[in-house]
Protein backbone atom coordinates (compact mmCIF):
# COMPACT_ATOMS: atom_id res chain seq x y z
CA UNK A 1 0.00 0.00 0.00
CA UNK A 2 1.30 3.44 -0.95
CA UNK A 3 -0.12 5.78 1.65
CA UNK A 4 -2.05 8.80 0.46
CA UNK A 5 -2.42 12.21 2.04
CA UNK A 6 -5.39 13.01 4.23
CA UNK A 7 -6.09 16.38 2.60
CA UNK A 8 -9.28 16.84 0.62
CA UNK A 9 -12.16 14.39 0.45
CA UNK A 10 -10.53 11.43 -1.34
CA UNK A 11 -9.57 9.60 1.83
CA UNK A 12 -13.07 10.10 3.22
CA UNK A 13 -14.57 8.62 0.04
CA UNK A 14 -12.29 5.59 0.27
CA UNK A 15 -13.21 5.22 3.95
CA UNK A 16 -16.89 5.45 3.07
CA UNK A 17 -16.41 2.72 0.47
CA UNK A 18 -14.70 0.43 2.99
CA UNK A 19 -17.33 1.00 5.67
CA UNK A 20 -20.49 1.24 3.60
CA UNK A 21 -19.67 0.14 0.05
CA UNK A 22 -20.51 3.61 -1.22
CA UNK A 23 -19.10 4.62 -4.60
CA UNK A 24 -17.49 2.75 -7.46
CA UNK A 25 -14.33 0.76 -6.69
CA UNK A 26 -12.74 1.21 -10.11
CA UNK A 27 -13.31 4.96 -10.10
CA UNK A 28 -11.85 5.33 -6.61
CA UNK A 29 -8.85 3.14 -7.44
CA UNK A 30 -8.04 5.22 -10.52
CA UNK A 31 -8.29 8.45 -8.53
CA UNK A 32 -6.03 7.10 -5.80
CA UNK A 33 -3.59 5.96 -8.48
CA UNK A 34 -3.51 9.45 -10.01
CA UNK A 35 -2.96 10.96 -6.57
CA UNK A 36 -0.07 8.65 -5.76
CA UNK A 37 1.47 8.96 -9.20
CA UNK A 38 1.63 12.73 -8.76
CA UNK A 39 2.99 12.82 -5.21
CA UNK A 40 5.15 9.71 -4.82
CA UNK A 41 8.32 10.02 -6.89
CA UNK A 42 9.67 6.43 -6.50
CA UNK A 43 6.26 5.01 -7.35
CA UNK A 44 5.95 7.34 -10.34
CA UNK A 45 9.29 6.09 -11.69
CA UNK A 46 8.06 2.50 -11.37
CA UNK A 47 4.86 3.33 -13.23
CA UNK A 48 6.63 5.21 -16.02
CA UNK A 49 9.02 2.30 -16.50
CA UNK A 50 5.95 0.12 -17.09
CA UNK A 51 4.30 2.71 -19.35
CA UNK A 52 1.46 3.13 -16.86
CA UNK A 53 0.28 6.69 -16.23
CA UNK A 54 -3.07 8.24 -15.29
CA UNK A 55 -3.53 8.95 -19.00
CA UNK A 56 -2.99 5.35 -20.11
CA UNK A 57 -4.48 3.34 -17.22
CA UNK A 58 -8.22 2.85 -17.64
CA UNK A 59 -8.97 -0.01 -15.21
CA UNK A 60 -7.79 -0.77 -11.69
CA UNK A 61 -6.20 -4.06 -12.79
CA UNK A 62 -3.75 -2.04 -14.91
CA UNK A 63 -2.40 -0.11 -11.91
CA UNK A 64 1.17 -1.27 -11.15
CA UNK A 65 1.62 -2.96 -7.80
CA UNK A 66 4.65 -2.15 -5.68
CA UNK A 67 7.00 -5.13 -5.13
CA UNK A 68 7.32 -6.00 -1.46
CA UNK A 69 11.09 -5.60 -1.55
CA UNK A 70 10.74 -1.99 -2.65
CA UNK A 71 9.71 -1.02 0.87
CA UNK A 72 13.16 -2.07 2.06
CA UNK A 73 15.04 0.34 -0.17
CA UNK A 74 12.91 3.43 -0.81
CA UNK A 75 10.52 5.53 1.26
CA UNK A 76 7.11 5.16 -0.37
CA UNK A 77 4.99 8.03 0.86
CA UNK A 78 2.94 10.89 -0.55
CA UNK A 79 4.00 13.42 2.05
CA UNK A 80 7.05 14.07 4.27
CA UNK A 81 7.74 10.91 6.27
CA UNK A 82 8.38 12.86 9.46
CA UNK A 83 4.65 13.63 9.52
CA UNK A 84 3.67 9.96 9.69
CA UNK A 85 1.26 9.04 12.46
CA UNK A 86 2.77 5.55 12.61
CA UNK A 87 5.74 3.80 11.01
CA UNK A 88 5.59 0.02 10.71
CA UNK A 89 8.88 -1.82 10.29
CA UNK A 90 9.30 -5.40 9.07
CA UNK A 91 10.81 -8.07 11.30
CA UNK A 92 13.81 -8.47 9.00
CA UNK A 93 13.48 -12.26 8.98
CA UNK A 94 12.84 -12.62 5.23
CA UNK A 95 14.82 -11.64 2.14
CA UNK A 96 17.39 -8.90 2.46
CA UNK A 97 18.30 -9.57 6.07
CA UNK A 98 19.68 -6.47 7.74
CA UNK A 99 17.51 -4.14 5.65
CA UNK A 100 14.06 -3.71 7.13
CA UNK A 101 11.14 -2.35 5.16
CA UNK A 102 9.23 0.68 6.39
CA UNK A 103 5.58 1.51 5.86
CA UNK A 104 4.43 5.05 6.64
CA UNK A 105 0.84 5.72 7.70
CA UNK A 106 -0.41 9.28 7.93
CA UNK A 107 -4.03 8.55 8.84
CA UNK A 108 -4.92 5.40 10.77
CA UNK A 109 -8.63 5.50 9.97
CA UNK A 110 -8.31 3.47 6.78
CA UNK A 111 -6.09 0.90 8.48
CA UNK A 112 -8.49 0.46 11.38
CA UNK A 113 -11.54 0.28 9.11
CA UNK A 114 -9.94 -2.43 6.97
CA UNK A 115 -8.90 -4.43 10.06
CA UNK A 116 -12.23 -4.26 11.89
CA UNK A 117 -14.58 -4.81 8.99
CA UNK A 118 -12.88 -7.87 7.55
CA UNK A 119 -12.00 -9.39 10.92
CA UNK A 120 -15.61 -9.16 12.04
CA UNK A 121 -16.96 -10.50 8.76
CA UNK A 122 -14.69 -13.52 8.50
CA UNK A 123 -13.89 -14.46 12.10
CA UNK A 124 -16.72 -13.10 14.23
CA UNK A 125 -19.88 -12.94 12.12
CA UNK A 126 -22.17 -13.55 15.08
CA UNK A 127 -20.53 -10.79 17.12
CA UNK A 128 -21.40 -8.14 14.52
CA UNK A 129 -24.97 -9.31 14.10
CA UNK A 130 -27.43 -6.38 14.27
CA UNK A 131 -29.26 -8.35 16.94
CA UNK A 132 -26.26 -8.74 19.23
CA UNK A 133 -23.69 -6.43 20.76
CA UNK A 134 -21.96 -9.35 22.49
CA UNK A 135 -18.21 -9.46 22.96
CA UNK A 136 -15.98 -12.37 23.84
CA UNK A 137 -12.64 -12.74 25.62
CA UNK A 138 -9.70 -12.30 23.26
CA UNK A 139 -6.41 -13.83 24.39
CA UNK A 140 -3.49 -12.64 22.28
CA UNK A 141 -0.29 -14.69 21.97
CA UNK A 142 1.65 -11.61 20.94
CA UNK A 143 3.14 -8.57 22.69
CA UNK A 144 0.94 -5.51 23.07
CA UNK A 145 1.22 -2.56 20.63
CA UNK A 146 2.89 -0.60 23.44
CA UNK A 147 5.61 -3.22 23.66
CA UNK A 148 6.01 -3.48 19.87
CA UNK A 149 5.06 -0.02 18.56
CA UNK A 150 6.52 -0.59 15.08
CA UNK A 151 4.82 -3.95 14.46
CA UNK A 152 1.82 -3.86 12.13
CA UNK A 153 0.65 -7.24 13.47
CA UNK A 154 0.78 -6.02 17.07
CA UNK A 155 -1.22 -2.97 16.02
CA UNK A 156 -3.82 -5.13 14.26
CA UNK A 157 -4.28 -7.52 17.17
CA UNK A 158 -4.37 -4.65 19.64
CA UNK A 159 -7.05 -2.90 17.62
CA UNK A 160 -9.11 -6.09 17.43
CA UNK A 161 -8.80 -6.61 21.19
CA UNK A 162 -9.91 -3.04 21.87
CA UNK A 163 -12.82 -3.16 19.42
CA UNK A 164 -14.18 -6.66 20.06
CA UNK A 165 -12.66 -7.94 23.31
CA UNK A 166 -14.70 -8.52 26.44
CA UNK A 167 -13.47 -7.76 29.95
CA UNK A 168 -10.52 -10.00 30.76
CA UNK A 169 -9.02 -9.88 27.28
CA UNK A 170 -5.24 -9.73 27.52
CA UNK A 171 -1.80 -10.24 25.95
CA UNK A 172 0.25 -13.31 26.87
CA UNK A 173 3.66 -12.42 25.50
CA UNK A 174 5.49 -10.03 27.78
CA UNK A 175 9.13 -8.97 27.61
CA UNK A 176 9.58 -11.47 24.80
CA UNK A 177 8.30 -14.43 26.83
CA UNK A 178 5.12 -16.41 26.21
CA UNK A 179 3.30 -16.74 29.53
CA UNK A 180 2.43 -20.41 29.04
CA UNK A 181 1.28 -21.25 32.57
CA UNK A 182 -0.84 -18.12 32.87
CA UNK A 183 -2.45 -18.82 29.51
CA UNK A 184 -3.13 -22.44 30.44
CA UNK A 185 -4.75 -21.33 33.69
CA UNK A 186 -7.00 -18.89 31.84
CA UNK A 187 -8.06 -21.54 29.33
CA UNK A 188 -8.90 -24.05 32.04
CA UNK A 189 -11.28 -21.59 33.64
CA UNK A 190 -13.11 -20.48 30.47
CA UNK A 191 -16.87 -20.69 30.79
CA UNK A 192 -17.65 -18.88 27.51
CA UNK A 193 -16.35 -18.96 23.93
CA UNK A 194 -12.88 -17.49 23.60
CA UNK A 195 -10.92 -16.07 20.66
CA UNK A 196 -7.24 -17.03 20.56
CA UNK A 197 -5.03 -14.88 18.33
CA UNK A 198 -1.29 -15.01 17.74
CA UNK A 199 1.57 -16.11 15.55
CA UNK A 200 2.03 -19.69 14.43
CA UNK A 201 5.33 -19.79 16.33
CA UNK A 202 3.63 -18.81 19.58
CA UNK A 203 0.94 -21.46 19.12
CA UNK A 204 3.55 -24.09 18.29
CA UNK A 205 5.51 -23.24 21.44
CA UNK A 206 2.40 -23.32 23.63
CA UNK A 207 1.23 -26.66 22.21
CA UNK A 208 4.71 -28.14 22.62
CA UNK A 209 4.72 -27.18 26.30
CA UNK A 210 1.18 -28.49 26.73
CA UNK A 211 2.24 -31.82 25.24
CA UNK A 212 5.27 -32.09 27.53
CA UNK A 213 3.16 -31.49 30.66
CA UNK A 214 0.12 -33.41 29.44
CA UNK A 215 -2.15 -30.37 29.52
CA UNK A 216 -5.47 -30.51 27.72
CA UNK A 217 -8.33 -28.05 27.49
CA UNK A 218 -12.06 -28.38 26.93
CA UNK A 219 -13.28 -25.03 25.66
CA UNK A 220 -16.91 -23.97 25.06
CA UNK A 221 -18.12 -24.15 21.43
Amino acid sequence: MVTMNTSGSLIDQVLNFILHGAGDFDDLALRVFAYQFERNAPYRRLCVSRRATPETVTHWKQIPAVPTLAFKYVDLACEPIERAARVFVSSGTTQGAGTRSRHFLFDLRLYRAAIRGWFAKHLLPEIRSPFSAARLPILVLMPSPEELPHSSLAFMLGDVLTEFGAAGSDYFVRAGQLQVRELAQRLRGMQEPVCLLGTSLAFAHFLDVAQVYGWSFHLPP
